[in-house]
């Protein structure tokens, strides 16, 4: 027996998060500003240490290893102002 459909719901979210992602990534090429790259980085190590994550960290930064490592959220949200001048 056919059923009348009231709606229907596409679910694409999927597709979404990959555009959230870039729209709040900052992206400092080591090769192109190395100096800044490392600045920021710097601002950042604490943070790493903080979580278990400074071995990563320094491997990702000192161009032994490749990979990203996301800042976490609170330290970023406490300097943010301070990147924000920096970059400015």
């Amino acid at each position: 027996m056919p059923v009348k459909a009231g709606a229907i719901v596409l679910d694409d979210a999927h597709v979404a998060l990959t555009s959230v992602r870039e729209a709040y990534t900052l992206t400092i090429p080591v090769k192109v500003h190395a100096d800044v790259y490392a600045d920021l980085a710097g601002r950042f190590r604490v943070a790493f240490r903080d979580v278990g994550r400074s071995g990563a960290f320094s491997d990702i930064t000192n161009g032994k290893d490749y990979g990203i490592v996301e800042v976490p959220s609170w330290p970023w949200n406490r300097k943010l102002p301070e990147v924000q001048d920096y970059l400015s």
